[in-house]
Order: C-alpha cells, then structure tokens, then sequence
C-alpha cells in the first residue's frame, strides 16, 4: 500500500545522507509526507509517528536544521514516554540524540544533562549499548573541558561494555579503544597511548581491507599521534 512505500522511503533514505542540497531537500520532502501519512494513519501521538519524529530529528540535525530537530526529537520524546512510562529503555536514545543536538551547538552543560539521563535510564534497564553511547559522549564532554581523568574513567568502562556485548574487533569497539589512546596521551601516558593505537590499526586491517579508506584514515590517526607526540622520524614508517 501507499503507506508502506513511504515508509520504505522513509527509513531507508535517513541511511543515505549527502551533502548535495538538492538532493537533501528532496529527502526531507518524503520524511514530511511520510510523516504526515503516519499522523493520518497512526494517529498524532502513536509511536510509530514517534519513530518518524525521530528519524526527522536525525535528518534535520544532519543538516545543521537544530531547532526544527530539537522539536522533533522532543516529540518523540515525549510520545514514548506517555505510552512507554517515564524510565523505559527506549528513551535513553532519544536523550542520547538530544545531547548530540546541544553538543553540536556548543551547549555542553546542557549536553551533559541529557547524557546523564540517558545514561541512568540505560543502566537500570540494563540497555548496555545504550549506557555505553550516552558514557561515550559523557566522556568526549569531559574530554573537551580537560578533565582527562574522567574521561579516562568513562571511555574505559564504554571500551569493556562493547568489547563483550559486540567484541573485541567491531569498529565501534575499536574506536573507543582510540580514543582511550587520545585520552591517555593527554595524561602523558605516552607509550600506552602509542601501544594502544597500534592496537587500533591492527583491528581496523582485521575489518577492512589494507587497502580501504578506513584502514587508511587508522594510519592517519597513528601519524596525528606520533606528530602530536614529536615521534616525526616515525612518521616515515606509518
């Protein structure tokens, strides 16, 4: 039916961002239909049209459109919380995304709140994943204001939560094993740091091929590190 194609359209197109206008325009035009074929279908305040608020937000932060992102995320937000109850697991990624939003714009002690909320709302619901993203940028909150050990604290328990629920070698684990490296080299704890993003390298050539764009950014990370540290003799062996 003509309701399930837009949603096929919807949620596949939020997967397939580009930075061409034209284009972005176009996608946000079939979000809006689909989202108001939702209402009409579902009805205002259902959580199917609590999904669509949500991939709008995504959409509308994507591009940079913060205020009409903040009123759809809150939408959802809200949505989910009357139908669901006030601490289900599923709000957690709505806060997740609302620090993101304030995060973007530079509103970090608003950031934080939503972070932390998240993150209270993840743990007792035992959502690890989701405790782990809302950690992850409770720590680059940190990390952004100097606070190196705090966020050593925070992005190590996100590296062991991901290390066992995704393992040892999926890409969001490794890249929280990065940025223990950038965190403890800010400590001056620099041989760690330097040990750790070798680590980082060798996981994303377990992932990628050695010739891939992300194998290839992995060695920029390593190069960065070692300029970073002074190393610049080593630079001609990345």
């Amino acid at each position: 039916c003509k309701l399930q194609s837009v949603q096929l359209f919807f949620f596949s197109s939020r997967r397939r961002h580009t930075r061409c206008s034209g284009v972005s325009w176009a996608r946000r035009c079939v979000q809006e239909t689909g989202l108001e074929l939702y209402k009409n279908g579902f009805g205002e305040n259902s959580l199917i049209t609590a999904s669509a608020n949500y991939c709008m937000g995504v959409l509308y932060k994507w591009y940079k459109y913060y205020a009409e992102a903040e009123v759809q995320l809150k939408k959802c937000y809200d949505i989910k919380r009357e139908k669901l109850g006030e601490g289900h697991g599923e709000l957690s990624s709505c806060l997740n995304v609302l620090g993101n939003l304030k995060n973007e714009q530079g509103l970090f002690d608003e950031a934080k709140k939503y972070y932390e909320q998240g993150l209270v709302i993840a743990q007792k619901n035992h959502e690890e994943l989701d405790e782990a993203f809302n950690m992850y940028n409770l720590a680059d909150i940190h990390f952004k204001f100097s606070q190196y050990a705090e966020a050593l604290e925070d992005i190590e328990k996100v590296y062991e939560i991901r290390k066992k629920v995704l393992g040892e070698t999926d890409n969001l684990t490794l890249f929280a094993l990065k940025q223990i490296n950038d965190v403890k080299f800010k400590l001056g704890k620099i041989d760690e740091a330097l040990q750790g993003m070798d680590d980082f390298v060798k996981g994303q050539q377990k992932i990628f091929s050695k010739t891939s764009t992300s194998v290839a950014w992995s060695y920029w990370y390593r190069a960065h590190l070692y300029y970073d540290i002074g190393l610049y003799l080593s630079l001609i062996h990345i």
